[in-house]
Parts: structure tokens; C-alpha cells; sequence
């Protein structure tokens, strides 16, 4: 009978590898030693579908590689995921002996190993989840008895709560890299920083500016712009916009001039608002939000989409790009190696086909166009 140390042991390893799965195979370890077996394998999924190994103990690579490529459909434990939540059986309870001993799972898989009975249950989950844990034990060290099967069911709640915390954890860990692949797909540059403007979130935009330190960068004080007037500014603007006190945190908008001359970034501070009952222990520190806009970047498929939007001429879509980038109408038809009156001509039948009154709306609608993801 194992200690109580053994069992505090064993439950310890199982909830470590609820919050890293990594850790599966060390717990499967544990659940082989505390029943004295030489196996144990884990695996779940949708009780609908084929599942997926979460984790093996005791079982050498090449044995796991022939088992998910090609034994996994004769495992007759594989039908523990449709059995009644905690039902636990070994395989004597299954089928006779020589049935068992005859099947080509036992003969070419199972037996190579030393693996002789075995002992399975049906982990239920939530929403159709189910997973099915199963050991094995040799011949010489007997079959498993009764007093494996309680102690199987004794960690069965452990499992469960383990494996449902892995499932939610899992599904987090999904929104945050969704959240975070969408943000860097945008056009603009997206920072999330602290009081004290140190970057805790760069979207991929925005590690190219902070990269190039072209009128924004980040260094140990945190991020600083091309003077130290404006750097002031900035870290100003961030602590207001992360106060904390009885003035509300303020958003609030900065010009940041650029050593290479080109027209200033658009920053746009805006306060994070955090529930504090769920950040208590996690951080205490506010967050401000940091979009940064390049009125000279327009994505390499603005011109696609006002092709497609407004249906422009591919030399339309042209013209209107060079003029939210700032050109004058000689500048244009330089570029494009045409006379002025051809480009005010395009001009026109722009404002006609995107119903613009203005070159300012015109610039204005395809800013509004560069903020969509950049690959559409």
C-alpha cells in the first residue's frame, strides 16, 4: 500500500502538468510507480473522434511511433473513451485470455514489450471531452487486483480537475496568440507599455519603428522619442494615461518628429482599463495602449484594395497611394512619367468612382484603409 507521501507526491505532479503539459510524462511516471506498473498512457480528445496522446511512461519512442501510426486501432482500450465516466476495467474484465493473447495488438505490440494485462478508465471531461488513461503491468509482477483498482479511482477526480484546468488553459493560451497574430497583421504599430513607458507588448509593426528608432525607439529607461523635450512628453502623456488616483487615466495624442525627416508618427495614447480584482497578485502595475500611425506607410495592397473597393484603374489606385503619401500633382506625374493634366484627369475620375470631394478625403479614407490587416 503506498504512503500517504507517495499519494501527496503523485496528485502534486498531476496538477503540475495541468498548468505544464510538458510535464505529463513525469506524472504518468509517478502513476506507474505508485501502481506498480511498468506503462501508463494518457490520451484525450472529442469521445467522437480519434484522440491524441497527452502523454507515455515506459514505453520506448519507436513503440509509441508504431502506436499512433498504426496499433492504435486495435487497441481494445481505445473504447474506454465510450464507457460511463469512471468506469474502470482490466482487460480479463474485457475479453478472455486467449482472446487477448491471440490479437495482433497483444502478438506485435504489446507483448515485444512485456507488457501482460493492463488496466484502463474513462476519464470524462466537459462538452464531449473525454480522455482514457491506461498502465500496464508484467507478467511476473501479477495481475492488477483490487486494491490497484481503488487506488485508479482515487486519483481519478485529480485527473479530471487536472485535465479540465489544461483544456481552459489551452483555450486561453489560443485567444492570446489569436489576439496577438491579429495585432500583427495590423498596419499600425500597436505598443502596450507600463507607468514608467518600459514595452510589454510590441506588435510586429510595432518592433520595426522601435527597431529603426526613427522618431520612437526603446532602451532601459523605456521608450524615448528624437528629443528629449518630446521624450518628456511622451512619458508624460503615458503616466496620465496610467494614473492612478482620483484623476481618471486620460488618453490623449503626441506628433513625434522623425530623424529622417519624413512626416511625423501619429501616437494615440489610450489607458487600459484592467479589472483590478483579476490583476490583484498577478500585477499591480496599469498599462497604457500606444498606436503609433506612419502617415507615410500604406500597405502594399492599399492600391489592390481600391482596385477591388472602387474599382480604380491599376494607374488610379496608383495615383491616389502617391497622394495620401503627401506628393503634388507634379510630383505624381513625374513619378509616373505622364503629363499633370493626365494626372488631374485620374484625380477626377477618383473623386467620381470613391465619391471623395477633396484630395484631404481621399487621404482620409485610405488612412482609414492602412489600418486594416495587411495581407488583404
Amino acid at each position: 500500500m503506498p504512503s500517504d507521501g507517495e499519494l501527496s507526491k503523485v496528485i502534486t505532479s498531476i496538477y503540475d502538468a495541468a498548468v505544464e503539459p510538458e510535464r505529463w510524462p513525469t506524472a504518468l511516471e509517478r502513476v506507474v510507480g505508485f501502481l506498480g506498473a511498468m506503462h501508463a498512457h494518457l490520451w484525450e480528445g472529442d469521445a467522437k473522434e480519434r484522440l491524441r496522446s497527452v502523454g507515455w511512461a515506459g514505453t520506448a519512442p519507436r513503440f509509441v511511433q508504431a502506436y499512433d501510426e498504426h496499433y492504435v486501432r486495435m487497441d481494445p482500450f481505445a473504447l474506454a473513451r465510450t464507457w460511463p465516466s469512471g468506469t474502470i476495467l482490466t482487460d480479463p474484465m474485457m475479453a478472455p485470455r486467449a482472446v487477448i493473447e491471440r490479437s495482433e495488438f497483444f502478438q506485435d505490440w504489446a507483448r515485444p514489450q512485456g507488457m501482460n494485462t493492463a488496466v484502463g478508465t474513462n476519464v470524462a471531461l466537459d462538452g464531449g471531452n473525454v480522455a482514457v488513461l491506461v498502465a500496464t503491468r508484467r507478467q511476473r509482477d501479477g495481475n492488477f487486483d483490487q486494491e490497484h483498482l481503488d487506488l485508479l479511482a482515487g486519483l481519478l477526480p485529480h485527473f479530471q480537475r487536472a485535465l479540465r484546468m489544461n483544456l481552459h488553459l489551452c483555450g486561453m493560451d489560443l485567444v492570446q496568440h489569436t489576439a496577438s497574430a491579429a495585432l500583427d497583421a495590423l498596419s499600425h504599430a500597436v505598443l502596450i507599455v507600463d507607468t514608467s513607458c518600459h514595452v510589454m507588448f510590441a506588435n510586429r509593426v510595432a518592433e520595426e519603428f522601435l527597431s529603426s528608432a526613427d522618431g520612437i525607439g526603446s532602451g532601459p529607461l523605456g521608450l524615448f522619442a528624437m528629443t528629449t523635450t518630446l521624450t518628456n512628453s511622451l512619458r508624460s502623456l503615458v503616466a496620465r494615461a496610467t494614473a492612478v488616483g482620483k484623476d481618471p487615466p486620460t488618453g490623449s495624442a503626441l506628433a513625434l518628429s522623425r530623424t529622417s525627416m519624413k512626416r511625423p508618427y501619429q501616437a494615440l495614447i489610450s489607458p487600459l482599463a484592467v479589472d483590478a480584482a483579476r490583476a490583484r497578485g498577478v500585477s499591480r502595475k496599469p498599462a497604457a495602449l500606444i498606436l503609433v500611425v506612419d502617415p507615410e506607410r500604406v500597405p502594399d495592397s492599399a492600391e489592390r484594395r481600391l482596385r477591388t473597393l472602387y474599382n480604380l484603374t491599376r494607374i488610379e489606385a496608383r495615383v491616389a497611394c502617391e497622394i495620401h503619401k503627401g506628393a503634388s500633382l507634379d510630383a505624381v506625374a513625374e513619378s509616373l512619367n505622364v503629363q499633370q493634366s493626365t494626372v488631374r484627369t485620374h484625380l477626377h475620375h477618383i473623386f467620381q468612382k470613391t465619391e471623395a470631394r477633396r484630395q484631404s478625403d481621399l487621404v482620409r479614407l485610405i488612412e482609414q484603409m492602412s489600418g486594416l490587416l495587411d495581407n488583404t
